[in-house]
């Protein structure tokens, strides 16, 4: 039951092959909650339908340190259109760095548009914090920063998952805001196709920020990451 991701058609030397993509799909049966490892690989089609699960575990693979690079397209563009065109000038950076909303547990994910990290225009960001430190247990949206670099935090954590699974359609609210994740079955991005992944809807009900979404992948993190303004599928990570 495992699969790696399928090198996209673009440059292939702009492809780091990380490892295998696993899929932690498995039935929403009781069974399932238990055995987790027997029924991932063989469950029944329709025992999955509508009430999918993807394991939290790796979904949030994003030490310290960590640099990705996505590939800005257009507001609406599909992840994974057109892969042979690439202007690295044009790039999104996001990296990842302690602080978020939470000493010791809290981590950035700082964005910023451009060839390299130094000469990179600040396209703000998010914080985030992890249950206990550990993104398996517990990931939550705390804060967000605008492209001037102001930091705006939420009055209580928006969770996208707690415990060891997210399951399609979950819905979450927390004050004015609100996610609602969804099982990816297939996901294209400049790197290659995922098999396995989530995505998550966040919105405001005030409307600023804009609604904006994120998707990820276990072993991977962020592959895609979509705004009211652009698009953004992974090209690298290290």
């Amino acid at each position: 039951c495992v699969l790696a991701a399928e090198p996209g058609s673009g440059d292939e030397q702009s492809h780091q092959l990380l490892g295998p993509v696993v899929t932690h799909r498995f039935c929403t049966r009781t069974a399932a909650l238990f055995f987790p490892a027997l029924v991932a690989c063989g469950c029944d089609p329709d025992g999955v339908g509508g009430g999918a699960v993807i394991s939290s575990s790796g979904l949030w693979s994003a030490p310290e340190g960590t640099l990705y690079t996505l590939r800005m397209l257009s507001a609406g563009a599909e992840a994974g259109a057109d892969t042979a065109i690439f202007p690295e000038e044009s790039s999104l950076l996001a990296y990842v760095e302690a602080g978020g909303c939470a000493a010791g547990d809290g981590v950035r994910l700082s964005l910023r548009e451009g060839g390299s990290w130094a000469e990179g225009t600040p396209k703000g960001g998010f914080h985030f914090v992890l249950s206990g430190g550990d993104a398996d247990a517990g990931l939550a949206l705390c804060g967000y920063e605008t492209e001037g670099g102001n930091v705006e935090y939420l009055d209580s954590p928006l969770p996208f998952w707690e415990g060891s699974g997210v399951a399609e359609g979950e819905a979450v609210s927390a004050g004015e805001w609100s996610l609602v994740a969804t099982v990816v079955d297939e996901q294209p991005t400049y790197y290659g196709i995922f098999r396995s992944a989530a995505r998550f809807d966040v919105s405001n009900a005030s409307g600023s920020p804009a609604p904006w979404s994120i998707t990820l992948a276990p072993g991977f993190g962020m592959i895609v990451l979509q705004t009211e303004t652009f698009t953004a599928d992974l090209v690298r990570v290290r």
